[in-house]
């Protein structure tokens, strides 16, 4: 997804959730957690770049079922293994900016575009050509 942020919030906000089983969220404005397969199983926790608010940021995170990885701007920043493959399929509607379960919290306040999501996880050279399509 390519996201604008334009306020940095404290707490959680979701950019990105099929309830609070897949999640790409903001942390106190500072890093940005993915987790997939549920909350507790593990995550993958990285630091903002210095320009993010108010400049566009192509934003992934990827789960093979054994590790989570998160990409910023097509650089890898961050690798975390899994202790336990999962399915990773849930009943939940993917949501955009927010979360279904918690439908007054966490709200993402800015601009979210060209979202994709994938069933098989994409390589990081296939993730650098998803950003360079940005319009």
């Amino acid at each position: 997804a390519w996201v604008y942020p334009q306020v940095v919030s404290n707490g959680l906000t979701d950019m990105i959730s099929k309830g609070d089983n897949h999640v790409l969220q903001l942390v106190n404005g500072r890093q940005i957690t993915f987790f997939a397969g549920g909350w507790g199983r593990g995550d993958c926790t990285v630091v903002l770049p210095v320009d993010w608010l108010h400049h566009w940021h192509h934003i992934a995170g990827v789960c093979d079922g054994h590790s989570l990885k998160v990409f910023i701007d097509g650089v890898l920043k961050g690798t975390s293994e899994l202790q336990q493959s999962v399915n990773l399929s849930n009943t939940n509607k993917w949501t955009i900016g927010r979360n279904e379960e918690f439908p007054m919290q966490r709200i993402f306040t800015g601009f979210i575009n060209q979202v994709k999501i994938y069933a098989v996880p994409l390589g990081q050279q296939e993730i650098g050509e998803e950003m360079k399509r940005k319009n």
